[in-house]
């Protein structure tokens, strides 16, 4: 029941975010949306699976999920990375 509650949180706050936001308009927003994007697909994952238990294609869906979401967070912390690199240079000039 919980799991279930969370994945509908996810979803009603990142579809909050992903409308009342100009997200795509800078790099943090960016990070925010793919990283509750990735929260979203694993706990409704989890959720559906609590409910209906395996399914057809589980485990390819599952592989699917948790790769989407490894590449987005992976992603996001390259940005955010990139993003606090080109900072520490522009303090460091003279």
């Amino acid at each position: 029941m919980a799991v279930t509650l969370l994945a509908l949180l996810a979803l009603g706050f990142t579809f909050d975010y992903a409308m009342g936001v100009r997200w795509w308009t800078n790099p943090g927003g960016r990070i925010v949306m793919t990283t509750l994007a990735s929260i979203v697909l694993i706990t409704v994952l989890v959720a559906v699976r609590v409910w209906f238990g395996d399914f057809y294609l589980h485990e390819l869906v599952r592989l699917v999920v948790f790769l989407t979401a490894l590449f987005a967070l992976a992603g996001g912390w390259v940005l955010h990375r990139a993003i606090r690199r080109g900072k520490h240079r522009e303090r460091a000039k003279p």
